[in-house]
């Protein structure tokens, strides 16, 4: 069960105003059979959601990524005030075209309720167990799971790199260890040396990934990169894709 305090913040964006209220209601009386108090944003319009600057635990998007409406992939792959994404969408293109961003799934425009449950309760645990605590040389420090950028391993100990801090916090753990304990919906390894949070990716070329706000690019692993392919950029791996 959700603490008391605890709101999730969900917006939902459509084309077309009689599916934004379909949505809406069914998303509530889910958010009500799952005991989850939440606030919901609506958007009429893809300008609406990118001038918006609140943080988004889900965002339900149910619009064509173009010009025409006022949004596209680039632009909002670029708002990381919105934590995770679900596509509502029966264009198959665009699972490329979102791969990197904070996606964690893909529905048909027939949305049906258990599907709208099953991805708020995967929402609902992460957010029961949004932050990870560790020592940081003489120091307790807690920091928000989606803060992490990415993570390396250096012999005995690891390197934390997180958003807004250019230099990482040096761990003594292992890589495995870490990984445990961060979600596997963003958290991807690409090395035997690298862990990555999906949501900062920006491009994938070659043999390397490229990281947001990040000068160099991190290398792809021998052994690691057919499964995360696999896993990420492959209709097949997505789980819940389509029913």
């Amino acid at each position: 069960m959700c603490e008391k305090e605890q709101i999730m913040h969900i917006g939902i964006c459509a084309d077309k105003q009689c599916y934004l209220e379909f949505m809406e209601m069914l998303i509530q009386q889910c958010c009500n059979h799952l005991k989850i108090i939440c606030e919901m944003t609506l958007f009429a319009a893809g300008e609406g959601l990118l001038e918006y600057k609140k943080e988004l635990d889900l965002l339900f998007l149910s619009t064509e990524l173009d010009k025409s409406n006022g949004i596209t992939v680039e632009e909002l792959g670029r708002k990381r005030n919105v934590k995770r994404m679900i596509l509502v969408t029966d264009r198959r293109e665009y699972m490329k075209s979102v791969f990197g961003m904070n996606v964690i799934g893909f529905e048909k425009k027939q949305l049906e309720e258990k599907h709208i449950k099953k991805w708020l309760t995967v929402v609902k645990k992460e957010m029961e167990s949004s932050q990870i605590s560790y020592r940081a040389g003489y120091q307790l420090v807690t920091v928000p799971k989606n803060g992490i950028i990415y993570v390396e391993a250096d012999r005995d100990y690891i390197k934390l790199y997180k958003i807004g801090q250019s230099a990482p916090d040096t761990i003594l753990k292992s890589l495995k260890a870490l990984e445990e304990q961060l979600d596997s919906f963003c958290f991807a390894r690409v090395h035997k040396s690298y862990l990555v949070n999906m949501q900062y990716i920006t491009e994938v070329r070659g043999n390397e990934v490229f990281l947001y706000g990040q000068e160099n690019a991190i290398p792809f692993g021998r052994n690691y990169k057919k499964q995360f392919m696999e896993r990420y950029y492959t209709p097949k791996s997505w789980d819940g894709y389509w029913h």
